[in-house]
C-alpha cells in the first residue's frame, strides 16, 4: 500500500460515455480493482449504464458507478 502522509487522499476519477460489456469496460474494472487495492479512492462516472457489464464478474459493487444525465453531467460531480 502506498503511504503519502497522514493528510493525503489519493483519488482517481474515471469518466466514460457508456458502460456496457466490452473491452473498454473490462480494462476499466480491472484498473479500478487494482487502484482500490493500493488504497486509492476511485469513482466512475458515466452517462449511460447497462446492466450487461463486468461489475459483478469482478466482484465489485454496482454502486461504484455514478450515473449522470444532461449536458453538464461532469460539472455536477466536480463542483
Amino acid at each position: 500500500m502506498l503511504t503519502w502522509g497522514a493528510f493525503c487522499v489519493l483519488k482517481v476519477l474515471f469518466s466514460t460515455d457508456t458502460i456496457v460489456r466490452g473491452g473498454k469496460e473490462r480494462q476499466l474494472f480491472i484498473l479500478y480493482r487494482v487502484l482500490l487495492e493500493k488504497g486509492f479512492q476511485v469513482t466512475i462516472l458515466t452517462k449511460n449504464f447497462s446492466n450487461e457489464n463486468y461489475i459483478l464478474e469482478y466482484g465489485l459493487d454496482k454502486n461504484i458507478v455514478k450515473l449522470f444525465q444532461g449536458n453538464s453531467w461532469l460539472a455536477k460531480y466536480i463542483t
